[in-house]
């Protein structure tokens, strides 16, 4: 991934929202009926700043992360509070290859969604085989800047792997300026900031 910082927004500030979003064409007939043309095959997430009346030092903080990153210039990582651990998700056999790649898959009765996990966070990912713990120590490595597991053997195609742990998402700034409202000497609120998922 290129133009990527691996640093991770500071995981305190609070009044950031969003989540995931699709692009959708949709063609209205004269019948009345639509036409839906699903324009994205995953979804791309966004989120929103709105720091309203807070402290300078606040704002002094994200200003600083913003003009490091040099506005949308650069990709960083961010924790989406409300999606960003898995427990047991399926991790694809990569037979007869060694490599397979995190995914976390969301399903119901009608339909499944395949997400792919490329910023794992150091540290919190384990992996299970057939039921087991499978301790990495010397059975597997984790690359935490693409999400790619190598395992030291080919598994055999028999071998079913679960894994779980937390994950950041890839994001960057979508503005170019970073505009800031006075609201007294002390305080003063963010009023453009967005990011948006890289992917």
């Amino acid at each position: 991934m290129s133009g990527f910082h691996e640093v991770r927004l500071p995981t305190d500030f609070e009044g950031i929202s969003g989540g995931p979003m699709f692009s959708t064409q949709i063609t209205t007939l004269a019948s009345g009926k639509e036409v839906r043309v699903q324009q994205w095959y995953r979804a791309r997430r966004k989120f929103t700043f709105s720091f309203g009346g807070r402290p300078n030092t606040d704002i002094d903080r994200l200003r600083e992360f913003y003009v490091l990153r040099c506005g949308p210039a650069y990709g960083f990582r961010m924790k989406d509070w409300s999606d960003y651990k898995v427990t047991d998700a399926s991790l694809t056999n990569p037979y007869p290859s060694n490599t397979a790649q995190l995914i976390k898959t969301y399903s119901d009765s009608a339909a499944n969604a395949t997400r792919i996990i490329n910023k794992p966070v150091a540290g919190t990912v384990t992996i299970k085989k057939n039921g087991v713990n499978f301790p990495s120590s010397g059975n597997w490595t984790l690359d935490t800047t693409t999400g790619i597991v190598t395992f030291t053997s080919t598994p055999l195609n028999t071998d079913v792997f679960l894994w779980s742990g937390e994950f950041d998402v890839p994001v960057r700034f979508s503005n170019d300026q970073f505009s800031v409202e006075q609201n007294s000497p002390t305080n003063h609120s963010v009023t453009n900031v967005e990011a948006i998922e890289i992917l």
